[in-house]
C-alpha cells in the first residue's frame, strides 16, 4: 500500500488516528495507529512517504503506540524475534504479534496473502542474522520469487517489527532499504554488537 492509499484508508476510519515520534538506538522513528492497531513505524529522519501521513493524524499517545514502542525497543536491546507468534485476525486485515511479555497488533489493510506469508517467514529470521531476497522466498515457500520478495520489502510499513533490514543481497551487498543504507548498515551493526 503507497502512502496515498493509506491516507485514503486512514481518512475513511470512524476512530481517531494519532501520532508520536520516539527516539531509539538506531534513530528517531515515527509511528501511527488507532486505539488499537499500528498503520506505520518508519524512520523520522528518511525521506520516506509516511511521514506525510502524520498531519493528517491527531499526535498524542494510545495503548497501541505505546506497545508498538515497547516491541521496537526490545528488539534493539536484543531480543530475539525468531520466536515471535502471528495470530491472524479473520475479521479485518491485521495480525497480533506477541513476542515474550510483548505484543503489537499491526493494521495489513492492502497487503496481498503472499505479503503476508513473507513477512510472517522473515520474522523468524533470528536477530544479527541476514537472509537473502532468494533464501526468504524459500523459506515463504516462494521458491524463485526473490523479486517479489524484493518488492514485499520496499512496501513493509513496520520498521523493525517487520525486520527487512535483515534481507540483503545474494552475494552479501545491503540491497536497498526505503530508509536508505546507512540505517540499514546501522540497524545491522546494533544487532551484531550484542
Amino acid at each position: 500500500m503507497n502512502s496515498r492509499s493509506l491516507l485514503t484508508s486512514l481518512a475513511g476510519m470512524r476512530e481517531p488516528v494519532y501520532w508520536t515520534r520516539r527516539r531509539t538506538r538506531a534513530g528517531e522513528i515515527l509511528l501511527a495507529g488507532s486505539s488499537d492497531r499500528l498503520f506505520f513505524s518508519a524512520f523520522a529522519d528518511a525521506d520516506h512517504p509516511y511521514r506525510r501521513i502524520i498531519t493528517q493524524c491527531r499526535q498524542g499517545e494510545t495503548r497501541i503506540l505505546n506497545s508498538a514502542c515497547a516491541f521496537i525497543d526490545a528488539i534493539l536491546k536484543g531480543n530475539d524475534q525468531s520466536d515471535c507468534s502471528w495470530e491472524d485476525d479473520t475479521i479485518q486485515p491485521s495480525a497480533l504479534l506477541t513476542m515474550g511479555g510483548l505484543s503489537v497488533r499491526l493494521d495489513l489493510t492492502g497487503y496481498t496473502a503472499r505479503e503476508i506469508t513473507v513477512y510472517r517467514a522473515l520474522t523468524q529470521v533470528g536477530r544479527g542474522r541476514t537472509v537473502s531476497y532468494a533464501d526468504l522466498a524459500r523459506r515463504a515457500g516462494m521458491a524463485g520469487a526473490s523479486r517479489f520478495v524484493g518488492n514485499a520489502m520496499a512496501k513493509n510499513r513496520f520498521a523493525i517489527i517487520i525486520p527487512c533490514h535483515r534481507v540483503i543481497r545474494k552475494d552479501g551487498s545491503l540491497g536497498g532499504f526505503s530508509a536508505g543504507l546507512s540505517i540499514k548498515k546501522r540497524l545491522l551493526d546494533i544487532e551484531r554488537v550484542q
